[in-house]
């Protein structure tokens, strides 16, 4: 091949590259989000969950490590307001964001706050904020478990068997930017 050819194959193949949609290149990051008690994955009615006043785990599968923003509430406004499709910024339990809590959830807390949202990743298996994380395919399986719930407004812990109102959980992926959202998801546990 000659020099010129050589050069115009190289600046065809750059433009055709340099063509494609970002999104080609780089697959969304994505995430599901779900409650298992006793091993079981409990089924989802409506957008609510129905659990025994007992240990349960909030299960997120991640498509790649990621960053996920988790609002736990008492009270139903951050949900009703994100069902309703308003924007991130509106959102009740997101107007701070990233709560520090510790690696591992050594605890089994779940932290529950009305205007702040927990801060949950997987990195590495060495830097993430869930008890345990497996592999599913191309999916990271990433389980947090609760045993009992600190009410970060009322400066309460409480076991789950002494809990006797709804918990309203509101997950958001963002870009790095931490203002684009990418995805959300929300449901309601209530008990029997």
């Amino acid at each position: 091949m000659s020099t010129k050819h050589f050069r115009a194959s190289f600046w065809l193949m750059l433009l055709m590259m340099m063509s494609q949609p970002l999104a080609a290149q780089t697959p969304v990051a994505s995430f599901s989000m779900w409650i298992e008690q006793d091993g079981q994955t409990m089924p989802l009615s409506k957008g609510v969950v129905t659990l025994r006043k007992a240990p349960f785990e909030v299960v997120m599968a991640l498509s790649r490590p990621m960053a996920v923003h988790l609002s736990a509430s008492l009270l139903p406004k951050t949900l009703q307001t994100a069902a309703k499709g308003w924007a991130l910024s509106r959102l009740p339990g997101f107007e701070n964001r990233g709560m520090a809590e510790v690696m591992f959830n050594p605890d089994n807390q779940l932290l529950i706050c009305d205007d702040s949202s927990s801060y949950w990743f997987f990195t590495d298996k060495q830097t993430h904020r869930f008890n345990r994380v497996t592999r599913s395919g191309k999916k990271l399986i990433c389980r947090r478990t609760v045993t009992q719930l600190v009410d970060i407004d009322e400066q309460v812990t409480l076991p789950v068997s002494d809990i006797n109102c709804p918990i309203y959980l509101v997950a958001v992926h963002t870009r790095p930017d931490d203002v684009t959202e990418v995805h959300r998801q929300w449901l309601t546990i209530e008990w029997k």
